[in-house]
């Protein structure tokens, strides 16, 4: 499978992500003053502030949504070669006339 394809398929599931997700973790605009901040429903949360529990469960979710994407691109990867078999056994078999 060709190097362009898988890279095509990733970037397409970042881009699907991205537009799915309605919690982001960012630094702050000003480089000197970067503060790690949670937008959570449009809220933003400053992260040292957010309680230990809600601190290791942003950790999970991230986590979580980075597995679930590695899965995803797998996924693609996976039937993207089940097509490519699948034609082949079909030209491989002879028709008959």
């Amino acid at each position: 499978m060709s190097k362009g394809i898988v890279d095509f398929v990733y970037n397409l599931f970042q881009l699907q992500e991205r537009n799915k997700l309605n919690m982001t973790t960012s630094n702050s605009e000003a480089p000197t003053a970067a503060v790690p901040t949670l937008t959570l429903n449009g809220k933003k949360y400053v992260l040292s502030e957010l309680p230990k529990e809600a601190q290791k469960l942003l950790l999970n979710v991230k986590a979580a949504e980075g597995e679930i994407n590695r899965l995803k691109m797998q996924l693609a990867i996976t039937q993207t070669a089940y097509n490519t078999y699948r034609n082949a056994l079909v030209a491989a078999v002879p028709t008959e006339d």
